[in-house]
């Protein structure tokens, strides 16, 4: 998955996810003083709540991206954009390359382009899961102290649609894939054509897995979150 995409999805996850916190927040927050309505927001845990929702779509996103870039170094099908041609000569005149030399330079060039894609997609997931899990684990923490678990639910429950409609979409493509190959779309005489349904049905299916973990752990924490038991606190 390129960072364009990842981008999209971050900003799907901002644009819905953090208003949502928020709105949310407000509403729990709300209690009554008398008769006049009392909102108590508190702001950490919006902030907690907020980084740990983007920062996990980010590290899920570009895992996603990761498993396509490896997937296509395993199947040989992972191309530089273009092809790049090589410098001319200093009187401008292109090299004397035979076809296996070029051939040898364009492998150079893709394994390079490979490579650079990896680390990029390794920083990502790299940078991003050490930042969702310490916001994470924070947030979990406070709204253990503070005894108000509905926000909790909350981010638990975004987290797991976003898992679970990603889980569907990749594993419906790597089926897709499969029933290709069951009514015989695919051209095998074709070694690049097998190398692509290769790589798509194990991108998706890993993709697919990937999703599925996120969404069970997110439920197995669902599943230990207690009830609330007395109003959200003053903010702090």
């Amino acid at each position: 998955m390129s960072l364009s995409n990842i981008g999209f999805a971050v900003a799907i996850a901002i644009a819905i996810g953090v208003p949502t916190l928020l709105i949310a927040s407000v509403f729990i927050a709300m209690r009554r003083s008398g008769d006049s309505p009392h909102i108590n927001l508190d702001l950490q845990a919006v902030y907690l709540f907020a980084v740990a929702l983007v920062s996990l779509l980010i590290a899920l996103f570009g895992a996603f991206g990761l498993v396509d870039t490896a997937a296509g170094f395993a199947f040989q099908t992972y191309l530089p954009p273009e092809t790049v041609p090589a410098k001319p000569l200093p009187d401008g005149t292109p090299p004397p390359l035979t076809p296996e030399d070029e051939r040898f330079r364009q492998d150079q060039l893709r394994g390079r382009f490979i490579r650079e894609q990896l680390a990029q997609q390794l920083a990502i997931v790299a940078v991003t899961l050490p930042v969702w899990w310490f916001h994470w684990r924070g947030a979990r923490q406070r709204a253990s102290q503070r005894r108000a678990f509905l926000g909790l639910r909350l981010y638990l429950y975004l987290v797991m649609i976003v898992a679970l409609v990603a889980a569907v979409v990749t594993g419906a493509q790597a089926l897709g894939q499969l029933f290709q190959w069951l009514l015989g779309t695919v051209d095998w005489s074709d070694p690049l054509a097998a190398r692509e349904f290769g790589k798509g049905v194990t991108t998706a299916a890993l993709n697919s897995l990937l999703a599925l973990m996120v969404w069970m752990y997110h439920r197995r924490e669902l599943n230990r979150v207690p009830e609330d038991v007395t109003p959200m606190a003053a903010g702090g």
